[in-house]
């Protein structure tokens, strides 16, 4: 009798630990689904746009979060602040050099010349 408690314990002891391994691994995996699809990318994005705000010099037009668009006039490393020119005006604008968005290159600039000299002839 002694005997049949102890395998009956045993085989429900094996059934719980079996049932804990069943309930953790879904969370697991929720957790290396979101750590790979959401986690990842975004902190790849995040050091692509500080690479993007370091290398930023005079000259470059910038799009700021705002939607602001200028050419750079300075830029103060010491407190990371940019400052920059727009409109005919030549207004100078400071914003914190987290704030800018975006920043046109060369190719961007010469891809809508062109489309604009070729609009025009039509």
């Amino acid at each position: 009798m002694f005997n049949l408690l102890l395998t009956a314990a045993d085989s429900a002891a094996q059934t719980q630990e079996g049932s804990l391994m069943g309930m953790f691994l879904p969370v697991i995996l929720i957790f290396v689904v979101f750590y790979f699809f959401l986690i990842r990318p975004e902190k790849k994005r995040k050091k692509e746009i500080d690479a993007m705000r370091n290398s930023l010099k005079v000259g470059d037009t910038v799009t700021t979060i705002g939607g602001i668009i200028g050419e750079i006039a300075y830029i103060n490393n010491d407190d990371n602040i940019v400052a920059i020119r727009t409109g005919k005006d030549g207004v100078e604008i400071k914003f914190a050099r987290w704030a800018i968005g975006t920043k046109e290159t060369v190719e961007e600039t010469s891809t809508t010349e062109d489309t604009n000299t070729e609009s025009a002839g039509e």
